[in-house]
């Protein structure tokens, strides 16, 4: 069950901690990641059918605010470093993403499988799992405190890639991404 490489966008399992951690790209993860492995890459996972096989392992995630989430993937991706990389496919044609409305409109045209991973939805990546913790990225001190405790884990932990979004959403480009993002505002206690 459990495969050996880099984790991609896959479950994050240790065994001698008896935890897993539910990785979604975009909410502090290099962080985490770093914090609970001491490394980045060629971590050990699970596929996310069988997360709940694991009954007595600690299981969490970190939330995102839905807005801030969006503006870190357009900041890294539209604007950043990697600017004029994000393109996407319609009508078989590929268009180059150079704008927040369209990105927006993107998130909107796609269902969920044909999005990016730093795009899907946050409940996307938890459905259908008896998770033990919900943090988020809005208390990430305080909640990664509480999982290093009952973890017993004593690394000290750094942010490693702290976003500042200087973007402002309009009110019409909030409620488009609301719409697209109901279910993660909803379930993870976000405020419209």
């Amino acid at each position: 069950m459990e495969q050996q490489r880099m984790c991609g966008v896959k479950p994050i399992i240790n065994h001698e901690k008896k935890f897993i951690y539910i990785f979604i790209p975009k909410n502090a993860s290099s962080t985490i990641r770093d914090c609970l492995f001491g490394r980045l890459d060629g971590l050990p996972y699970i596929f996310y059918q069988d997360v709940n096989y694991y009954e007595n392992y600690f299981k969490f995630v970190f939330t995102r605010n839905p807005y801030d989430r969006f503006l870190s993937f357009y900041k890294d991706n539209i604007r950043g470093d990697m600017s004029n990389r994000f393109e996407f496919r319609k009508y078989g044609q590929w268009h180059r993403v150079k704008s927040i409305d369209d990105l927006i409109i993107h998130i909107l045209e796609n269902d969920n499988m044909q999005l990016d991973y730093h795009l899907k939805p946050q409940s996307w990546f938890t459905r259908g799992l008896n998770l033990d913790f919900i943090c988020s990225v809005e208390h990430f001190n305080i909640d990664i405190q509480k999982v290093k405790i009952i973890l017993d884990i004593n690394t000290p932990h750094k942010h490693l890639r702290k976003t500042v979004n200087k973007y402002e959403l309009t009110p019409e480009q909030k409620n488009l991404i609301y719409e697209r993002y109901q279910d993660d505002f909803k379930r993870f206690g976000y405020g419209k």
